[in-house]
């Protein structure tokens, strides 16, 4: 979403900031097969992986600054013909083939670190802010009253909960007692199933 919103000239003048609990990835050249580097050089295989369909890929493509391209070129992304599903309750079973829709594949499995490393690597081209090893310490939302005004998100080291630490300085407006915060006129909480920033910002679900 930071990539898209960056990349599209309807947003992107506006401000993205992305708060990650990671540090970014100094290993994104072996990754992405670049530097001279083959894709041997990124380490053992991701065995967190996710099938990317050809829609999912055109996404990456068009709307994330190419970030496709990066995985494409990376040497790290398999395309797959077929499919098999099979119900582990009931036994039932269905196949899916590229050649049924005349198609030269369904899709790719690519490592998870890839795909992260692609997207943070178009971070810095597009314009996207990034604050590593940090989390989401406390969310004050607008009152009722004030309709318009932002959001205040306070950040703080992911490890020690003490002041984030911007990557170029420029990602944090001020500093509290309990961290670092940023204003914010929208917040996506993309922090899981079990979302803490959710849940600070009293969003229930069934």
């Amino acid at each position: 979403m930071a990539c898209a919103l960056k990349a599209k000239p309807e947003t992107s003048a506006l401000r993205v900031v992305v708060v990650d609990a990671n540090d970014a990835r100094s290993d994104a050249d072996a990754l992405l097969g670049r530097g001279g580097k083959s894709a041997t050089d990124g380490g053992p295989p991701d065995a967190r992986c996710v099938a990317l369909t050809p829609r999912s890929r055109g996404f990456l493509e068009r709307e994330c600054g190419d970030a496709w391209g990066a995985i494409a070129s990376s040497g790290r992304a398999r395309a797959f013909e077929s499919m098999q599903v099979w119900d582990g309750v009931g036994g039932g079973h269905v196949g899916y083939d590229a050649s049924e829709v005349g198609a030269k594949s369904l899709g790719h499995v690519v490592e998870n670190k890839v795909v992260l490393a692609a997207l943070e690597d178009k971070f810095a081209s597009l314009g996207v802010e990034r604050v590593g090893r940090s989390k989401v310490e406390a969310l004050s939302l607008p009152d009722e009253d004030s309709p318009g005004s932002p959001a205040r998100v306070t950040i703080a080291d992911a490890t020690t909960g003490e002041n984030a630490r911007g990557c170029d300085g420029k990602a944090s407006t001020s500093t509290t007692g309990r961290g670092r915060e940023i204003e914010a006129r929208l917040v996506v909480a993309a922090d899981g199933p079990k979302s803490a920033t959710r849940k600070m910002a009293g969003v229930t679900v069934g």
